[in-house]
């Protein structure tokens, strides 16, 4: 699309006199406007235009003035950012992602009634924004799809569905970041470089990777699960938390000495950290609530401590769906307190990824399971060291270690071992006075132990996902770690953080 410009130069006339007396006319332009191209659906570009001033000459005669040595210009001011309005777009999601209010744009824009009136190429002058920024974000994560060049306009949905809430429209080419598909691959779920997710149509986006390596998070047929209370079973839905948790223990009033510590130091109180292997790092652990896709069924007793922990921004995400920099594929325990280990954008030479992770963050909470990948090739003792110093250097910065037993493996030769590094995680957990979640127990008596096809990762949810915390989904691996992981954080959430 050709962008057009104009410009106006200042034209002076001089007349001189028959006595020598020169006199200079200056004849002014006035400078306004802002050049506002169309864009059609589906235009390549991000979803911002870019701005580009007109200087446009008035039809007023031009004052005269006497030129002086001394005069100066006045400044001309900067007009508005102009904004071309795209497919799927409301005054709502332009606000948010230019960062004003709804209120600013209205005003600055005063033709404009609703965003019912709103059209597609029209242009909005968007207050306080002087430059466009013509790149958007460094995604914080693998691009491995993209919007097609045809596909500008494409609406992020909050659910895979034409019912699904709009969050906004994606421009062609903007690069995305798979975490889920249906099961039909109608749909994908998506993270942008806006750090948003949600769901968009798959007709419309290029992908780079097998969509088979893509989890199914969504079953748009559902299975038919038989949950028909038995004769005499309750049916009402708890509010209140039970007084205690089988897979959960060491939450304790004694914690909120480190809990204050860490506010001193500038810790936040509704942000945690994730830190592991690739067990956390799968998009089935904790993440369906942070992005809001997840039914508790009769665990309606944790839904305050997800509003509590959705209310923060982490680093990338909440802290559900927060990308950790001490989590990742194939990591050693050893491996989270290497200096020099850590992800090079954002961690210096000299610090461990578990510390760049505390500095980005600053939880007051780690959630913490390493050692299925040190099990083939370290002795237990050798697990002891790593872990306590991933204990120690939480505490001396004012966070809560929650230590996690590692689950089975069906390995020859290693289940015997398992039983040995989570008589470690035990042994530490006790001697620090600090929460353990015991995911070893909550598995056994599961199919297969809670773990998929290889015997080593946990199995995953088999109706819609693994945010869905029915009775059938809870004989799965994911589901339950995610179920007694929320469990933990309500504990210290009621105990320790809400204690007066």
């Amino acid at each position: 699309m050709t962008k057009g410009r104009q410009r106006g130069f200042p034209l002076i006339w001089v007349a001189a006199g028959l006595a020598g007396i020169m006199a200079v006319i200056l004849a002014v332009l006035s400078i306004s406007g802002s050049l506002n191209p169309s864009t059609e659906t589906g235009d390549a570009g991000w979803p911002w235009a870019a701005t580009e001033a007109i200087l446009v000459a008035t039809s007023t005669p031009p004052p005269t003035a006497t030129l002086s040595p001394t005069s100066a210009p006045s400044p001309t001011a900067i007009p508005p950012y102009s904004y071309t309005v795209q497919a799927g777009d409301t005054l709502w999601d332009i606000a948010r992602r230019f960062d004003v209010t709804v209120d600013l744009i209205v005003a600055a824009n005063p033709d404009l009634v609703s965003s019912e009136l709103l059209e597609i190429g029209m242009g909005l002058a968007i207050p306080g924004v002087e430059a466009d920024p013509d790149e958007i974000p460094e995604p914080e994560w693998p691009i491995t799809a993209r919007v097609t060049d045809d596909g500008g306009g494409l609406r992020l949905r909050t659910k895979p569905s034409l019912q699904g809430e709009i969050l906004y429209g994606l421009a062609a080419q903007t690069p995305l970041t798979l975490v889920g598909r249906t099961q039909d691959n109608e749909w994908l779920a998506v993270r942008t470089p806006f750090l948003d997710g949600g769901w968009v149509k798959s007709d419309w986006v290029e992908v780079f990777i097998d969509l088979a390596e893509v989890p199914v998070t969504w079953y748009s047929t559902l299975l038919v699960v038989d949950e028909t209370p038995s004769p005499g079973q309750p049916t009402a839905v708890p509010s209140t938390a039970p007084v205690g948790y089988a897979h959960v223990s060491g939450v304790t009033s004694q914690l909120r000495e480190i809990y204050e510590l860490g506010l001193s130091l500038g810790n936040r109180p509704n942000v945690f950290s994730k830190i592991g292997d690739s067990i956390t790092v799968n998009s089935a652990f904790l993440t369906p609530f942070g992005m809001q896709f997840y039914d508790l069924f009769e665990h309606a007793y944790l839904q305050s401590v997800i509003d509590y922990y959705n209310g923060s921004w982490a680093r990338t995400h909440n802290s559900f769906a927060n990308v950790s920099l001490a989590a990742e594929v194939g990591w050693t325990s050893w491996r989270v307190i290497t200096t020099g280990d850590g992800d090079a954008d954002y961690c210096t030479d000299s610090e461990t990824p578990l510390e760049c992770e505390y500095r980005w963050v600053r939880p007051t909470v780690a959630i913490i399971m390493l050692g299925t990948n040190d099990v083939a090739g370290t002795a237990p003792g050798g697990y002891d060291y790593p872990l306590r110093e991933i204990i120690e250097t939480s505490l001396e910065k004012g966070i809560i270690p929650v230590l996690t037993t590692i689950p089975p493996m069906h390995r020859a030769s290693v289940e015997s071992r398992v039983l040995a590094y989570n008589q470690v995680v035990a042994e530490l957990a006790q001697a620090y006075g600090i929460p353990m979640v015991d995911y070893w127990a909550a598995l056994q008596g599961l199919p297969n132990d809670g773990l998929g096809p290889d015997g080593v990762h946990p199995s995953g949810a088999t109706v819609r996902g693994n945010g869905f915390l029915n009775e059938t989904n809870l004989q799965e691996g994911y589901p339950m770690r995610n179920l007694i992981t929320l469990q933990a954080l309500d504990s210290i959430f009621r105990i320790v953080i809400e204690a007066q």
